[in-house]
């Protein structure tokens, strides 16, 4: 997982991470005269979605975040080898909505969810897996 137009590898920190495809109704069904029915159209968003264990150091992904609040920056997801498949777009950074431990010496955990303007680019794989 990189992120920013420097990119940055926050893979370290990521114990697992999703790439999230939303679909929506667009406009409304039409019925015609003679009885049929034309639904109503749809449209895609993408987003990304990861589970962290944070460095909450200076070079961390948190202070990225921190930093970078509510920016778009490109990101690449490729989630096993850099032969495997991936995807590149842009998301909008946010905080995670909560960070914290849940017991005394566990990791510092976080969810983030990041929208996309837009949609992502897929590259299949070169090889097969």
């Amino acid at each position: 997982m990189t992120i920013g137009v420097t990119p940055m590898d926050f893979s370290a920190e990521c114990k697992g991470a999703k790439i999230l495809h939303n679909y929506e109704d667009v406009g409304e069904a039409t019925t015609y005269l003679d009885g049929h029915t034309h639904g109503q159209a749809q449209s895609r968003t993408d987003g990304f979605g990861a589970s962290l264990d944070n460095d909450l150091s200076a070079a961390g992904l948190y202070a990225y975040l921190y930093t970078n609040d509510l920016t778009e920056q490109p990101l690449t997801y490729t989630p096993n080898t850099a032969a495997g498949a991936s995807w590149t777009g842009t998301v909008k950074l946010t905080l995670p909505d909560e960070i914290g431990a849940d017991e005394f010496g566990t990791p510092i955990a976080s969810e983030v969810e990041w929208a996309s303007p837009g949609q992502f680019e897929f590259v299949p794989a070169s090889t097969t897996p």
